[in-house]
């Protein structure tokens, strides 16, 4: 905010699910690859739909944003109930 007078804009995008590889290529704790996909990434939105909605959202300005499907009730859980959303994130099957 302190820099918006020079001009200088931020948009915090929140994402959902995209269908990208990142669950195929992540890391687990011992170093080696997962190796696996994620079923929910794997149905997430497609790539080029997410980026234009990004660009949209940078385009217009906004200070935040979140794109994704069902998955975008938890930024309004969170601010209702932090403990309602851990609960529901720990029992998900998404890793």
């Amino acid at each position: 905010m302190e820099h918006q007078k020079d001009n200088v804009y931020v948009t915090m995008v929140c994402p959902g699910f995209v269908a990208t590889p990142i669950a195929l290529n992540s890391i687990q704790g011992d170093g080696t690859a997962l190796g696996k996909d994620d079923e929910a990434t794997r149905k997430g939105l497609d790539v080029v739909y997410f980026v234009r909605k990004m660009i949209q959202a940078i385009d217009r300005k906004k200070w935040e944003v979140s794109i994704g499907g069902k998955e975008k009730l938890g930024v309004f859980l969170k601010r209702l109930s932090n403990k309602l959303l851990h609960n529901i994130v720990i029992r998900s099957r998404v890793r």
